[in-house]
C-alpha cells in the first residue's frame, strides 16, 4: 500500500491523499483536513479499462497518471490545475512513437520525491525495466507555442564520467531504490538512484536534472556522483529513505537511511569521499 499526496496549484484548501491499496474500496482519494473519502479512482475513468489494477499514481498538476500492476500507465489531461478532479482518464494505455514504431509504455516505478511543483521542475520521472531506463513525462507548459505537457522526453546523454551507468541505459543492474530531493540550484530535481549489479554489488548515483523547455524539449543532466556501497549493509530486505527538507542546494536533510534486519543505518549523501555508514 501507498500514500500519496494529491495537489491543486492555488487554493488555500489543504492537499489530498490517495490511498493506493488492493482489496477494500481499492485505490481511493481522502481530503487532506479530516482523511474522509473524496473519490474512488475507478470513478475517474468514463470507461474502465481492462484489468484495470493501480500499483502506484501520480498526480501532477496538468497531467494525472495512474500505474497498472501490468506496467500500462493511464493519464488524463487536467483541464485545470486548481481542481482536484477536472477530465477522466483515458481508458487507452499511453503509447508514444519511438524510431517509427507506435509503443506502450511499460513501467516499473513512478519516482517520487521530486519536487514537481516547482517553478520549472516540470517533469515527471517513470522508469522502464523492461527497456532498462528513465523517461521524463513533461509536465509544464511551455512559454511559447503549443502546449507540450504529457510529452515523454527520453534522458539520453553520451557525456557522463567514466563508469557512470547511464540513465537511458541502466544495463544489467537492477534498479534497487531510487528518488527524488532538492537540486543544487533554481530550476533542478536531484535524483538519487541504488543499483544491484549483477555480482551482488551496491551502486549509489546522484544527479542534477533539468528540463530544458526552449525550442525541443530535452533533459540536462549533471552528474554528481557514483560510489559503491560497503559490503554488508545493503540486502534484498532493505528500506532505504532519502528524507529532504527542500529548498535549493538540497537545505534540509542531506542524509541516507537504512535499514538491515533491526538496525538504522546512515550516512551524508553529500560527503565527497567514501561512503561510510553509522549505525
Amino acid at each position: 500500500m501507498y500514500l500519496r499526496p494529491h495537489w491543486r496549484q492555488k487554493g488555500e484548501e489543504l492537499g489530498h491523499v490517495i490511498v493506493v491499496q488492493k482489496g477494500g474500496q481499492g485505490c481511493v482519494d481522502l481530503l487532506g483536513d479530516n482523511l474522509t473519502k473524496s473519490l474512488e479512482t475507478v470513478k475517474e475513468f468514463s470507461q474502465v479499462p481492462e484489468n484495470y489494477n493501480p500499483k502506484d499514481v501520480f498526480y501532477a498538476f496538468n497531467f494525472s497518471y495512474i500505474l497498472n500492476s501490468d506496467g500500462r500507465v493511464y493519464s488524463r489531461k487536467n483541464f485545470s490545475e486548481t481542481a482536484f478532479y477536472s477530465g477522466y482518464f483515458s481508458s487507452y494505455p499511453v503509447s508514444y512513437d519511438e524510431n517509427g514504431e507506435f509503443k506502450e509504455l511499460n513501467v516499473d516505478r513512478f519516482i517520487q520525491g521530486l519536487n514537481y511543483r516547482q517553478s520549472d521542475g516540470g517533469f515527471v520521472l517513470a522508469y522502464e525495466k523492461v527497456n532498462k531506463r528513465f523517461l521524463a513525462l513533461r509536465d509544464m507548459e511551455g512559454y511559447w507555442g503549443p502546449d507540450r505537457s504529457g510529452e515523454i522526453v527520453k534522458i539520453e546523454s553520451n557525456d557522463y564520467p567514466e563508469d557512470f551507468i547511464p540513465l537511458h541505459n541502466t544495463g544489467d543492474n537492477e534498479l534497487f531504490f531510487s528518488y527524488g530531493f532538492a537540486g543544487s540550484s533554481y530550476g533542478t530535481q536531484g535524483l538519487y538512484n541504488i543499483y544491484r549489479t549483477p555480482q551482488g554489488k551496491y551502486i549509489e548515483q546522484q544527479f542534477d536534472l533539468s528540463l530544458n523547455v526552449g525550442g525541443t524539449t530535452s533533459i540536462s543532466i549533471n552528474s554528481r556522483a557514483q560510489r559503491d556501497f560497503p559490503d554488508g549493509y545493503l540486502d534484498e530486505n532493505s528500506i532505504v529513505d532519502v528524507p529532504d527538507g527542500g529548498g535549493s542546494s538540497g537545505y534540509g536533510s542531506s542524509y541516507v537511511f537504512i535499514s538491515k534486519g533491526n538496525k538504522l543505518y546512515c550516512y551524508s549523501r553529500v560527503n565527497d569521499d567514501k561512503i561510510v555508514l553509522s549505525e
